[in-house]
């Protein structure tokens, strides 16, 4: 999760790991992946930013060429899947599917959501009605 701490602990998905943008090192995250797959663990590498496409796109480019100069090829399941993915509509999308369930979602903060995914919802069923 590419978004800033603070919009971390406010909720994400479970599971997940904070590493905001600015501190965020595509080299680290490739010793860590290719440590758990040394380990015979299969990883997800999923970036996530608040809507997506957006920051974690280039977090996510970012990390695929610092896993090309490390040796490996892009191409390389890591999970039966590409090396890494985007959340698709970002966190945001994700919070108002599955915030209600906490199998799915951490540290979810209504005082800090709520309002953002009315908003969001509104805009969203706006997309395609006459002006």
């Amino acid at each position: 999760d590419v978004r800033l701490a603070e919009e971390f602990k406010a909720g994400h998905v479970a599971g997940a790991v904070s590493m905001p943008m600015d501190t965020f090192s595509p080299e680290g995250l490739v010793k860590a992946v290719m440590e758990d797959v040394s380990a015979g663990k299969k990883p997800t590498v999923v970036f996530a930013s608040s809507q997506s496409p957006d920051i974690d796109v280039n977090c996510a480019l970012s990390f695929i060429s610092a896993w090309e100069e490390a040796g490996a090829d892009k191409t390389t399941n890591l999970n039966g899947a590409n090396v890494a993915v985007t959340l698709l509509g970002g966190v945001v999308y994700w919070l108002q599917q599955y915030r209600a369930d906490p199998a799915l979602t951490a540290d979810y903060d209504a005082a800090t959501w709520d309002a953002v995914l009315k908003k969001a919802s509104v805009e969203s069923s706006d997309v395609g009605s006459p002006a």
